[in-house]
């Protein structure tokens, strides 16, 4: 096997590594914004430090909800889908 299917086998066993990954990346994404100077901010947003990656954050999350709820509601099929009939029947 390969490096990168071995190591997404590797933290597939172990999600709380993964979860740590992701928190570090977070935190360093917020940790550089406090470093970043700000020169005129246009939005409040602008001002407050770790909004942009925070913003970021919760977007996917609800974007992500959303398509998933999209999913279910208009391509998810019942499991007995393909062995009825025309008439419903089985």
């Amino acid at each position: 096997m390969s490096a990168i299917v071995d190591s997404i086998t590797y933290l597939r066993k172990k999600p709380r590594l993964l979860m740590a990954i992701f928190i570090s990346i977070l935190g360093g994404a917020i940790l550089l914004d406090s470093l970043a100077v700000r020169h005129a901010p246009h939005f409040i947003g602008d001002k407050i430090i770790g909004f942009w990656s925070f913003f970021g954050l919760v977007g996917c999350l609800l974007m992500t909800k959303f398509c998933k709820g999209l999913g279910h509601l208009f391509i998810m099929q019942p499991t007995d889908f393909y062995s009825k009939n025309e008439k419903g029947e089985e």
